[in-house]
């Protein structure tokens, strides 16, 4: 989405703009080889007035059922949804009414179960592997080398969205009354697994959320208590110690997101409960492969009961194997990678901050830094990431204009190896752009997911954009 204009474009919907669309990110925009799949399925199992799609697994296919259902009102109790097995396969088939899809599809993205493309070219073409899922022990041994946790307290899924929602599955299980709480800003799908998902969620900002914890977890029953350290896209950081405690005290579950700050640059472990990363981000780097992890903390007063939920649920959305080996190979690096990710992403907000069109910079050496170093990992390695937030002077045709202008690689992911923005509170919020703008997120903000270009090479396009502009 090279210009400001074909993102608008985009979000409304404009037939030009999504034909001219091959691929994208895969819980937005189906992978040819998935539609490919889906049409297969609704071929083999559909009738007329009837959608497929197709899940990776029995459990999954399942619990979409019951988020139609959920929604479909008086209309429920004809509302028919069935569930086929994918023929030599632990993959499963929903069949549901054809004016379900935009729901369905909605699940899809939610939740993150879904079947990869490699994954998807490997049923159609009815492969031996096909059915495989990888069993993950070098991938776990890896991180655990990382962490410092045990490898067997981690559990692999298909995407880090996955990954989140098993995690509100385990944090949340039992079916007690309550909202759950997230804190800080959070990323958009998050936030929607838990407001419909579940049975609702409070959102705590600024500099009032440890206080305001404090008074949810005195005066309601709260189920869990989310974050993501850094938040996506303002880059803040709860004080994590301080809620940790909080929470234990209150023997509520603390789920800790760690894929902004990365494994190698913030230690989460002492604090969380549960420790989630899509790994589809900086540990792969190449943008080519989906997975996600949940990690259960050694020290956590859940850690047997999420254990034992965790290992029950390993076939809800399991990492294929294909995947799993594209994705041990791109990790190889992976400190040596984020190193040089952190220089770039230190020397580019250094530079952005000094630039007289920037209005403000949302960077953890900018954003509460002194909390974020709290849980910083010691040594010359860390460092504070690679995900740098702008906001401009002269609003909307000032950002539009550097954004046209800027010649990186523009998209709604983060954590590649090369450097990737774009106009976030429009792709994630456009909708609520108002909500947002209530919340602190300018719907003029953009975002830069820093590379490793050379340094050099990197501070010069962004200064031709200024100057282009």
């Amino acid at each position: 989405m090279p210009t400001w204009q074909s993102v608008i474009d985009y979000e409304e919907e404009d037939p030009e703009v999504h034909r001219a669309l091959r691929c994208g990110y895969p819980r937005f925009f189906c992978h040819p080889k998935v539609q490919q799949l889906f049409e297969e399925a609704s071929q083999r199992f559909a009738a007329t007035g009837e959608a497929a799609l197709v899940f990776a697994s029995e459990a999954a296919c399942r619990r979409c059922a019951d988020f139609l259902e959920s929604g479909a009102g008086g209309d429920r109790a004809g509302l028919e949804c069935r569930v086929v097995a994918w023929p030599a396969s632990t993959v499963s088939v929903l069949i549901f009414p054809e004016s379900q899809r935009r729901r369905a599809l909605r699940y899809w993205r939610y939740t993150g179960e879904i079947v990869s493309s490699r994954h998807a070219d490997a049923l159609l073409a009815e492969a031996e592997d096909s059915n495989e899922a990888g069993d993950g022990q070098a991938l776990r041994e890896r991180m655990a080398g990382w962490s410092g946790q045990p490898a067997d307290h981690g559990h692999l899924y298909a995407t880090g969205m996955a990954a989140i929602f098993a995690a509100f599955r385990a944090a949340t299980e039992g079916g007690a009354a309550g909202n759950t709480i997230q804190l800080e800003f959070p990323y958009v799908d998050v936030f929607c697994i838990q407001k419909h998902l579940g049975r609702g969620a409070h959102l705590l900002l600024g500099d009032s959320v440890v206080d305001d914890l404090r008074h949810r977890l005195r005066s309601e029953p709260i189920r869990a208590v989310f974050c993501e350290v850094p938040c996506n896209p303002l880059n803040r950081t709860v004080d994590l110690p301080v809620v940790s405690q909080i929470c234990r005290e209150a023997g509520v579950p603390l789920v800790v997101d760690d894929t902004l700050g990365t494994v190698h640059n913030i230690d989460v472990y002492p604090y969380a409960d549960l420790v989630t990363t899509s790994l589809t981000k900086t540990i792969s780097g190449a943008g080519d492969v989906m997975a996600g992890s949940v990690w259960v903390c050694r020290e956590s007063p859940f850690a047997e009961r999420f254990q034992r939920f965790l290992a029950n649920d390993a076939h809800s959305a399991p990492l294929y194997a294909g995947d799993e080996a594209v994705l041990l190979r791109n990790s190889e690096d992976f400190p040596e990678r984020m190193e040089v990710i952190n220089g770039n992403a230190l020397a580019l907000s250094d530079y952005l901050a000094e630039r007289p069109e920037v209005e403000a910079v949302h960077y953890p050496c900018f954003e509460t830094r002194e909390l974020y170093e709290k849980i910083m990992r010691p040594g010359p390695g860390s460092g504070y990431g690679g995900l740098v937030s702008i906001l401009l002077r002269g609003g909307e045709a000032a950002a539009r204009a550097f954004y046209d202008a800027l010649e990186v690689s523009k998209g709604p992911s983060l954590g590649t190896n090369f450097t990737l923005a774009c106009p976030y509170t429009l792709l994630a919020h456009y909708e609520e752009l108002d909500w947002a703008e209530s919340c602190g997120v300018s719907r003029n903000l953009i975002r830069i997911a820093v590379g490793m270009e050379p340094r050099k090479t990197l501070i010069e396009r962004f200064d031709a954009a200024f100057r282009g502009r």
